[in-house]
């Protein structure tokens, strides 16, 4: 998923669209994962200035998902946050992830 897509949405537009194809109806579809967001732009900016990194796809994508120490621990209280955000029914403008509900019309 690009920088431009995770920013404005339209990843989730073409999911909902192809689930409906498919013959789904969609119940939930919200992003999740958003505070992780900041970093990860900030994480692909300098990916951008270190070239061995932005041309070689493989090395952007470990860079990306290496497991940065402490991090986790920074992390838990705004993802303990998301997760009440989304129990309570609300949807995310925007994350790093799709979360989908969906089912299939009863034939009757």
């Amino acid at each position: 998923m690009g920088q431009k897509e995770i920013v404005t949405g339209n990843y989730a537009q073409s999911f909902a669209a192809k689930l409906a194809r498919a013959g789904f109806e969609v119940r939930v579809l919200t992003h999740f994962m958003a505070p992780l967001v900041p970093a990860l732009m900030v994480l692909r900016a300098l990916g951008r200035l270190w070239p061995r990194v932005r041309h070689d796809p493989a090395r952007r994508r470990a860079a990306e998902l290496r497991v940065v120490p402490g991090f986790n621990e920074l992390m838990r209280a705004p993802m303990w946050l998301e997760r009440r955000w989304l129990a309570a029914g609300l949807d995310l403008p925007l994350g790093l992830s799709l979360l989908a509900v969906a089912s299939r019309p009863s034939r009757e």
